[in-house]
């Protein structure tokens, strides 16, 4: 279904707990319909946000909330190498216009993960991203897809810390498809998942890695800070 639609299902229920798909919105109208929508609502808006409850993404989570304060992150890292956008019907997901774009359609997934870790919102971004390879032969009756196919994308958060995401869509071959990254100055989480099953070339990669969580500690400090 295309979101636009779940927004407008979301808009016509008045008196029930809404689930809505990402994205919840692909314009600035949709979002202050929403925002509006949730100020009046008599029961809760949830867009659903799986990543934060995929087992190795929850656990790094709870190991990095059960740090002392000095512990919390200064950087995040999000990369996710993956294939291309798959065939949907009546190919909406091969326009912005539809989708809000891959930012937007595809990454609020990570955007809504940085806002979790970081405990806050981000104050600035800085976006660059292009459409180098995915779909530049495709033509359908609305017209040549114009999604992106990799970006990188910086948010900087309050007291200096900042996140960034590394988007690839043409990177299939790779073993994990996202791997995310927290820094601090008492230490480093890495988490990493492989992508599904079913796009693994077991016979010539062999057996799929399971995901894995990464724990390196830097404490007691070995440098001196002053």
């Amino acid at each position: 279904m295309c979101n636009r639609s779940w927004l407008s299902i979301a808009l016509s229920v008045t008196d029930s707990t809404r689930g809505i798909a990402k994205p919840a919105c692909v314009s600035i109208a949709e979002a202050r319909a929403l925002e509006t929508l949730a100020g009046r609502a008599g029961a809760p808006i949830w867009v659903a946000m799986e990543y934060r409850y995929m087992p190795p993404i929850a656990a790094m989570i709870d190991r990095i909330r059960q740090q002392p304060i000095s512990a919390a992150p200064i950087m995040l890292t999000v990369r996710e190498h993956r294939y291309p956008f798959l065939p949907k019907v009546g190919d909406w997901n091969r326009f912005s216009r539809n989708t809000g774009g891959t930012l937007v359609e595809k990454c609020c997934h990570f955007f809504d993960l940085m806002r979790l870790i970081m405990k806050a919102d981000p104050v600035r971004l800085f976006a660059s991203g292009s459409m180098n390879y995915n779909h530049r032969d495709e033509s359908y009756a609305g017209g040549a897809p114009d999604v992106l196919d990799n970006a990188y994308v910086v948010l900087d958060f309050p007291d200096q810390r900042r996140a960034m995401l590394e988007l690839c869509m043409f990177a299939e071959a790779s073993e994990y498809q996202e791997e995310i990254i927290a820094v601090s100055p008492l230490g480093k989480i890495t988490c990493r998942v492989p992508g599904p099953s079913r796009f693994w070339p077991e016979e010539i990669m062999g057996p799929q890695p399971s995901a894995e969580l990464v724990i390196e500690i830097s404490y007691p400090p070995i440098w001196p800070r002053t």
